[in-house]
């Protein structure tokens, strides 16, 4: 019987392979190994003739589910609105700092897309001009079906839409540093 399972151990990834301990002998011995692996056997659902023990089974079961309903219920409180969004697409910008925000798809896009008008930017030199030229590139995006979504304040559990506002804002900002990294290099 060894030689068999150490056939199975090698058919195992890597990983599952190192968390991975057969043993071999009766009930109470298998548990008496498992305690001295530190795992308490009164969590296991069995009783001590190693037959599933159905009170035990029930109140853990029981309990799971509390505990599901209780996540589900604080989570769907969480919600504000139908105007969450659980998981933005490719073409939506993500605001945040980092990698990840970074490295989006639609953040990639976003900051090609930006390139490509830097030059009509630099161009501007009034204030009012680079708020306007912004606030046009904002509508532009969002013709093409981009959302500028940022995670929610609340829970983190979802994404929500920013204003106009925060979206010209992000605009103007990446051009702006689109025009110091150029101006550097």
């Amino acid at each position: 019987m060894k030689p068999l399972a150490n056939v199975m151990l090698v058919a195992l990834p890597k990983e599952m392979r190192l968390r991975t301990k057969i043993h071999f002998g009766s009930h109470i011995e298998c548990l008496y190994e498992l305690r001295s692996y530190g795992i308490p056997t009164k969590l296991l659902q069995l009783d001590l003739d190693g037959n599933p023990d159905q009170d035990k089974m029930m109140a853990y079961l029981q309990r799971t589910q509390d505990v599901e309903a209780a996540f589900y219920k604080e989570y769907e409180e969480a919600l504000p609105s139908q105007d969450c969004i659980h998981f933005p697409s490719a073409k939506d910008v993500v605001l945040g700092r980092g990698r990840p925000f970074q490295s989006h798809t639609g953040n990639i896009r976003f900051m090609e897309f930006l390139e490509s008008r830097k030059s009509e930017y630099d161009a501007i030199s009034s204030r009012s001009d680079k708020t306007s030229f912004s606030t046009a590139r904002v509508q532009e995006l969002k013709d093409q079906g981009v959302r500028f979504l940022k995670r929610d304040d609340g829970t983190g559990l979802f994404w929500t839409q920013v204003t106009n506002t925060a979206a010209r804002q992000k605009i103007a900002m990446s051009l702006r540093n689109l025009s110091r990294n150029s101006a550097r290099m």
